[in-house]
């Protein structure tokens, strides 16, 4: 059933000083195929956790800050205004979070998580 609603009446995810996940579009809000979610992380922060998804297509849209993220085993640096895709079997992570702090809209089909981490 579709709706319309604000970002503030979002389901929030917090982790205190790493992250705040909002939950914009997916099973909480209907959504059978596809999500999308604001990630929010804290200045400095070194997230770590490199992983691939066998079947999960990805869109990170970055609107603020920086970060270094870890893609096929090369680190890129990526600010605001950058759009990284990442197809299945993309291991990739961020290791890094910019002075300023990182905020993006992850956009992700299938909704199954199917994460399998990888030796750093």
């Amino acid at each position: 059933m579709s709706k319309i609603y604000s970002v503030e009446e979002a389901h929030r995810i917090v982790d205190p000083g790493v992250r705040t996940v909002t939950a914009l579009m997916g099973k909480g809000t209907g959504n059978e195929k596809i999500a999308a979610i604001i990630v929010e992380y804290e200045p400095g922060v070194e997230p770590g956790g490199i992983h691939y998804h066998e079947g999960r297509e990805s869109a990170y849209i970055v609107l603020e800050g920086s970060a270094t993220i870890m893609l096929n085993g090369e680190e890129h640096e990526i600010k605001a205004g950058t759009v990284v895709n990442i197809t299945p079997g993309d291991a990739h992570g961020f290791v890094r979070i910019g002075t300023d702090g990182f905020r993006m809209i992850e956009v992700y089909a299938p909704l199954d998580p199917d994460m399998i981490y990888v030796d750093e």
